[in-house]
C-alpha cells in the first residue's frame, strides 16, 4: 500500500518543523526534550513510510529490517514518553522508562530470534510478542499524550498550551491507531486499517502544529520587528545621506552582513532609530521659519494636524530641511520648537518615525 498525500504531507511538515524549530532547541535546553522527541517520532514515520520501507527492504534483509523497525518504534515509544516526562516534570522518571523500553526489546528480539524465519514475517508469530509490542507502544504513547494536556494547563501563554494540545492530541490519533492494531489481534478482522495512511498524515499535522505553535509570539515579534526595520530604511537613507555625521556605521552594507548580520534585529532597529531621530535634530536648523509657516499653512488648508509633534508636520519640514542641507544652505539656529517627536517609549517612538516615513511628500 502506498502513502496516502495527508501522510506525505504531514511528514513533509513535521520535518519542516523541527528544522525551523532547530535554533531554539539548541539555545534553550527546556525546550530540547520535546524537539528530539518529535525528532524521533519524524524519523520512525519517514522510515515507516511504505516507499521508504520497500526501498530499505532491497538493502537489508527483511527479517532482520522488521524485526529493526519493531525495535524502533519501541525505542521511539520510550524516548518520545522519557524525553516530553523530562522536559515537563524532571528527570526523576527517566532512566526507569528507559530501563522499561530496553528490557521490552530484549524480550520482543529473544521472541522473534526464536521463531522459525520463514514465518517470521507473518502473524504466525507468538500472539505474545505482538502483544507486548502493540502494548507497550500504546502504553507509552497514551501516557506522553496525558502529560502533554495535563502540563498545557500550567502553560504560562496560550501558544504554549495549544502547542502541548495539539501534541497531545497527534499522541492520541497514534494511540487510536495503536487501539485498531490490538483490536485486530483480538479479532483478526482488520477493520480501519486501510485508513492508516490518513491517520499518520493528521498525527504527523498535529505534531507539527505542536511544535511550531509556540514559536507564535517570537516569530510575532521578529515580524514586526523587521517590518519597522524596512519600513524605516528609505527614510533612514535620505537622512543619513543628508546628514553623514550622525551615521553609527556608513551605509554601505557588504554582503556577508546583510546575510549574516553581526548584531540582532532589535539592536539594529534601535540603532536605526538613534540615526533617524540624530538626523531630525540635526536638521532643525536647515529650515527656516518663515519655510515651516508655509509648511503649516499648507497643510492647514488640507485639514492635516499641523501639532509640533504631528508626523504630516515632521515629514514635510526634515523633507524641506533634508533638501536644503544637500544644496549647501548653511545652518541657522532659531527658537521654533520643532523637534518633539512623537512617541513615550522606544514602540511607540519608532511608530511614530513609521508614521514620519509614510507621510513624507513625494
Amino acid at each position: 500500500m502506498s502513502s496516502t498525500w495527508i501522510e506525505i504531507l504531514g511528514v513533509i511538515a513535521m520535518w519542516v518543523a523541527t528544522i525551523v524549530r532547530a535554533p531554539q532547541a539548541v539555545r534553550d535546553p527546556r525546550q530540547r526534550g520535546i524537539w528530539l522527541a518529535v525528532v524521533l517520532i519524524a524519523v520512525a514515520m519517514t522510515v515507516h513510510m511504505a516507499e521508504i520501507f520497500t526501498a530499505l527492504s532491497t538493502l537489508a534483509d527483511p527479517h532482520v529490517l522488521q524485526l529493526g523497525s519493531h525495535v524502533v518504534t519501541v525505542a521511539d515509544g520510550t524516548a518520545v514518553l522519557g524525553l516530553i516526562v523530562a522536559a515537563l516534570t524532571g528527570r526523576r522518571y527517566v532512566w526507569p522508562l528507559v530501563g522499561a523500553g530496553g528490557l521490552v526489546i530484549a524480550v520482543l528480539s529473544w521472541i522473534y530470534l526464536s521463531a522459525p524465519p520463514p514465518t517470521a514475517l507473518d502473524t504466525e508469530l507468538p500472539l505474545s510478542y505482538w502483544w507486548l509490542f502493540a502494548g507497550y507502544h500504546f502504553a507509552a504513547i497514551a501516557v506522553s499524550a496525558l502529560v502533554c494536556w495535563r502540563y498545557a494547563h500550567k502553560a504560562p501563554h496560550w501558544s504554549l498550551a495549544g502547542g502541548l494540545y495539539s501534541l497531545g492530541l497527534g499522541l492520541a490519533v497514534a494511540c487510536f491507531m495503536w487501539v485498531i492494531t490490538l483490536n485486530f489481534l483480538i479479532t483478526h478482522v482488520p477493520a480501519w486499517f486501510e485508513y492508516f495512511g490518513i491517520f499518520k498524515g493528521a498525527e504527523a499535522l498535529l505534531l507539527a502544529v505542536g511544535v511550531l505553535l509556540p514559536t507564535y509570539n517570537s516569530v510575532r515579534h521578529r515580524v514586526l520587528l523587521a517590518r519597522s526595520y524596512y519600513g524605516l530604511g528609505p527614510i533612514w537613507r535620505d537622512l543619513i545621506d543628508g546628514v553623514p555625521s550622525v551615521a553609527l556605521q556608513g551605509q554601505r552594507v557588504s554582503l556577508r552582513d546583510r546575510l549574516w548580520p553581526a548584531y540582532p534585529l532589535e539592536l539594529r532597529l534601535y540603532r536605526r532609530t538613534i540615526e533617524i531621530r540624530d538626523a531630525i535634530l540635526t536638521l532643525r536648523d536647515y529650515i527656516t521659519p518663515a519655510e515651516l509657516n508655509e509648511i503649516r499653512q499648507n497643510l492647514a488648508a488640507q485639514g492635516i494636524d499641523t501639532s509640533a509633534d504631528g508626523p504630516a508636520f515632521t515629514a514635510h519640514w526634515v523633507e524641506a530641511a533634508r533638501k536644503a542641507a544637500k544644496s549647501g544652505r548653511a545652518p541657522l539656529p532659531h527658537e521654533d520648537n520643532i523637534t518633539e517627536l512623537g512617541g513615550a517609549d522606544r514602540p511607540t517612538e519608532v511608530e511614530f518615525l513609521l508614521q514620519v516615513a509614510k507621510n513624507r511628500p513625494r
